[in-house]
C-alpha cells in the first residue's frame, strides 16, 4: 500500500518537497538572503493551502473562515518566532542577515507531511476529508500562517532597521 501511495505521487510533489527542503536546511545556518526570496517560503505555504482548499474543500465557505482563523493564529506564531531575532539588514543590496533557525526546517517537514497525509487521505478515504475541513483548514492556515507572519517580521525589520553593509 506506502508503495502503491508513493509511486502514484506526481512528480511536481517531489519537487516541491526537494525545495522546501533545500530552503529548511539553509535556514538551520546563518545566512544572507535577498528580501524577495524571504518571501518565497511563505508563498509555497500558502499556494499548498490554496491548492488543498480548492481540490479537495471545493472552495467551501466554512474552508475559507477556518483558514482565515488559522493564518491569523499562525501569524501571530510566527511574528513571536522572530519579534526578539535580530538581523543586520543591507538597504543598498536588498539583503537581511537571518540567525540560524533550525525550527523551519522542522515546520517544513512537518507542514509537507501533513499536507501529503491530507492528500493520500482524500484519496483513499473521502468522506473523513468532509467531516473534518474545520480541523484540517486550520491546521493547514496556522503552518502557512507561521511562514507569513515570520516573512513578515523580518520584511518590517527590513523597513525599520538602520542600514549595515553586509559582506
Amino acid at each position: 500500500m506506502i508503495a502503491d501511495i508513493l509511486t502514484h505521487t506526481p512528480p511536481k510533489v517531489w519537487v516541491i518537497l526537494a525545495i522546501l527542503l533545500l530552503i529548511g536546511y539553509k535556514s538551520c545556518f546563518k545566512r544572507k538572503q535577498r528580501i524577495l526570496r524571504l518571501l518565497i517560503t511563505p508563498v509555497i505555504f500558502l499556494y499548498m493551502e490554496y491548492s488543498t482548499i480548492v481540490n479537495l474543500f471545493s472552495i467551501s465557505y466554512i474552508a475559507i473562515v477556518y483558514s482565515i482563523i488559522g493564518l491569523s493564529i499562525g501569524i501571530t506564531f510566527g511574528i513571536r518566532m522572530t519579534i526578539n531575532k535580530e538581523i543586520l539588514v543591507d538597504k543598498k543590496r536588498y539583503m537581511v542577515l537571518l540567525p540560524a533557525e533550525p525550527i523551519l526546517l522542522v515546520l517544513i517537514v512537518l507542514n509537507f507531511s501533513f499536507q501529503y497525509m491530507l492528500h493520500v487521505l482524500a484519496s483513499i478515504e473521502p468522506d473523513i476529508i468532509a467531516k473534518l475541513i474545520p480541523e484540517f483548514s486550520i491546521a493547514m492556515a496556522v503552518f502557512s500562517g507561521i511562514m507569513t507572519g515570520r516573512s513578515g517580521n523580518y520584511l518590517y525589520k527590513f523597513i525599520r532597521l538602520p542600514h549595515h553593509d553586509i559582506k
